[in-house]
């Protein structure tokens, strides 16, 4: 396969608005659900489809989806999104920031980045695995979320 050819994208054919699809890279499957997990990897693709692509917009980058549908949409407790908030920052896949909402609650943003390319991955993959390890050191529970590889790898 030449460059030229790897490069080409296949969209189904219909429109093709950006906003009625969304991009993801194998290294996702590949690399991080192993370690992630499954959870993980669904709501890192829910985030990366509802980030805002629009560029020099002041929420570039960002997604922001209230936790109460995210909840509901997920079935999962707050707890567990807690948890996976914490090992998709440990993985570098979000940075969260929070603003005030006007309500009395923070609203929470998703810095939603892309996932890093191969060998950027494979310089990273010992800090991923570490910051993942002093998770669990801090809360054993979230051993339960991860990857079923890491788990065997890292914590058998």
């Amino acid at each position: 396969m030449n460059e030229e050819q790897s490069q080409e994208i296949y969209v189904r054919e219909g429109r093709k608005q950006r906003t009625e699809f969304t991009i993801f890279f194998n290294i996702i499957f590949d690399r991080y659900q192993p370690i992630i997990g499954d959870q993980a990897t669904l709501y890192y693709l829910y985030l990366l489809r509802k980030r805002n692509n629009q560029e020099g917009h002041d929420n570039y980058g960002k997604a922001w989806d209230g936790r109460r549908g995210v909840l509901e949409k997920f079935r999962m407790g707050a707890e567990r999104i807690s948890q996976i908030d914490k090992i998709l920052k440990a993985a570098g896949l979000i940075e969260i920031e929070e603003k005030p909402s006007g309500r009395g609650k923070k609203k929470i943003y998703y810095i939603v980045n892309d996932a890093l390319p191969k060998d950027e991955f494979n310089e990273k993959e010992p800090e991923v695995v570490g910051k993942i390890m002093a998770l669990i050191a801090e809360d054993s529970r979230i051993a339960k979320v991860i990857g079923k590889e890491f788990e065997a790898k890292y914590l058998s």
